[in-house]
């Protein structure tokens, strides 16, 4: 199951994984609160609000990248090197179907003034988590767990009514590598309608 699960976590491109910037936090992206660390339920909520609470015109893309490898957790599912594991995260937020805007589409975003709200978040384990579970596996990381994200995106542009979006991704949480509690593994399964 370890072998399967891994062929799976190891489709992001190492260069571009490579790429992607070394993990800090700022003022526009703080840490995620202590108290939400601790709990994966309350972490996996509070990090979908940072992540997708953007205001285009004055934050940056490359910001929201280190901000997101400074909640990574190690995909153990993965035999890579290290410095390839901590950037697993970032890699997700920006590959295939994911959450943050190609640099060219956040100076759009940014010249437009948008801003992306995100709200009445569900947060629920992941059947895909229970069915992996249930056939007698164990996560490597006693603090790995997957859950289903959904809420609604409003999507805002001054003089313009909101335009509300549903989403919904797969989170998967594991214990962080740069801060205690939870961190987060990877985002998988990026929709909105």
């Amino acid at each position: 199951m370890n072998q399967q699960l891994a062929a799976e976590w190891t489709g992001e491109s190492l260069a571009t994984a490579v790429a992607l910037p070394s993990a800090a936090t700022c003022a526009t992206f703080p840490p995620v609160d202590a108290a939400d660390s601790s709990s994966p339920s309350s972490y996996a909520g509070a990090f979908t609000q940072e992540l997708l609470d953007i205001d285009f015109a004055t934050s940056t893309r490359v910001k929201l990248l280190a901000w997101a490898s400074f909640n990574n957790a190690p995909n153990s599912l993965a035999s890579e090197p290290a410095s390839i594991n901590l950037k697993t995260l970032p890699a997700s937020l920006t590959t295939g179907s994911a959450p943050v805007p190609p640099g060219s589409e956040w100076r759009r975003l940014g010249e437009t003034r948008t801003h992306w709200r995100v709200s009445g978040l569900v947060v629920s384990v992941s059947p895909e988590w229970t069915e992996l579970l249930g056939t007698g596996w164990q996560p490597i990381d006693p603090l790995m767990v997957m859950y289903d994200v959904s809420g609604t995106l409003a999507v805002s542009i001054p003089d313009h009514a909101p335009t509300l979006e549903s989403i919904f991704f797969v989170l998967t949480l594991g214990g962080a590598s740069l801060h205690p509690g939870y961190g987060a593994v990877a985002v998988n399964d990026w929709t909105v309608n």
